[in-house]
């Protein structure tokens, strides 16, 4: 068994990975660690744990993995199932692959617990049938047990199980006991059960030696509970068809011992699970050690220089009055001029004589009269 179980994970991881993980590749550094718990969305009952467990191993067999739940726990919202340490990357790549068992198997083994709750109180047994997932058949008949039921035959190899189809291929009643016979004979301990469709088939049925269980497909509740009425000791009937969570219950309250319910496995929905990355603490960077710093010598005293004297403030000069402009010299004011630079000025005080010689100078300036 555990031969197939890794088979079919490796299938299931060949179908993911391929050539390689793209995103892992291009987008995670080789060497970062990481831990991460694969974490319960809703409640239900647990299946597939291991084989979740066993795909991270797979993927790569120095993860460190820890199942903290086992099958058949009936788990609720937030618990954790299932932790898992040491390369993010390998970690990443099982992620899907790993849920995706653990959520197939736990929606089986979920489904057959409430089935298993409804008929409660009742002789009735709950069995699964061969209307599995290709490849997966194992891994789902295992699911049922975790919920609480049964199974049924597991192939073709392990049960003689004479169907209406086998009877119309040209089998018939009148060699059906020799057939049993010398299957019996040749396979002691195979269970033999017939497929009835009728009242009338069930009660041909129950003269027949070494035959074990007969199957009562889709017959309403009064044949099925006049069915009980003539089965002989030693004997079972198994109810099928028509089978869900409606009519279960009236079913089983007939006195049936089996019920098989394909929708066990062929219509169970997945439980949700998610894997959380646990969050890593950031490494601190440790500082290097700053050497000690060398005490620098101390420069004597200087002495504050002593401040300059102010000097006065120096007074504005007062701004020299703009000449007024110089009118253009007239023909008398340049007679005048003439005679003026003829008479030098001196520091002494003029002389008589200069002073008389001024005079007929400037008396005989034009346009000028002698003085009286």
């Amino acid at each position: 068994m555990r031969t197939r179980k890794k088979d079919i994970i490796e299938l299931a991881l060949a179908e993911d990975i391929d050539k390689g993980d793209l995103t892992v590749k291009w987008f995670t550094k080789d060497g970062d660690q990481a831990s991460a718990k694969i974490v319960a969305r809703q409640s239900g009952v647990l299946a597939g744990v291991q084989v979740a467990a066993e795909v991270f191993k797979r993927v790569d067999d120095s993860l460190h993995v820890e199942v903290t739940k086992s099958d058949g726990f009936a788990f609720s919202k937030g618990d954790v199932v299932l932790s898992v340490q040491g390369s993010a990357a390998s970690i990443l790549t099982a992620e899907r692959t790993a849920l995706n068992f653990i959520q197939r198997l736990s929606g089986i083994a979920t489904s057959t617990s409430t089935y298993v709750e409804t008929i409660r109180g009742t002789k009735a047994v709950i069995l699964d049938t061969r209307k599995t997932t290709p490849g997966m058949r194992l891994l789902e008949k295992a699911a049922v047990v975790a919920g609480g039921g049964r199974n049924h035959r597991m192939g073709l190899y392990d049960m003689f199980m004479i169907k209406d189809n086998h009877l119309a291929a040209g089998l018939h009643l009148t060699t059906l006991q020799e057939k049993i016979d010398r299957a019996r004979s040749a396979n002691p301990r195979v269970r033999v059960e017939l497929e009835a469709d009728n009242l009338d088939q069930v009660r041909s049925f129950y003269h027949l030696r070494g035959v074990d269980v007969i199957l009562l497909d889709n017959m309403p509740l009064a044949s099925i509970r006049m069915a009980v009425k003539m089965c002989p000791p030693g004997m079972q009937l198994e109810a099928s068809g028509n089978v869900n969570l409606e009519t279960v219950r009236a079913i089983a309250e007939t006195g049936v011992h089996l019920i098989s319910v394909g929708a066990l496995t062929h219509s169970a929905p997945s439980v949700d699970f998610g894997l959380d990355f646990v969050p890593q603490p950031l490494a601190e960077a440790t500082p290097e050690a700053i050497p000690e710093a060398i005490p620098e010598a101390i420069p004597e005293a200087i002495p504050e220089p002593k401040p300059e004297a102010i000097p006065e403030a120096i007074p504005e000069a007062t701004p020299e009055a703009t000449p007024e402009a110089t009118p253009e010299a007239t023909p008398e004011l340049k007679q005048r001029r003439k005679y003026v630079r003829k008479v030098k000025p001196t520091l002494k005080s003029p002389s008589r004589e200069s002073v008389v010689s001024l005079e007929p100078e400037v008396s005989t300036l034009p346009d000028q009269k002698p003085a009286v």
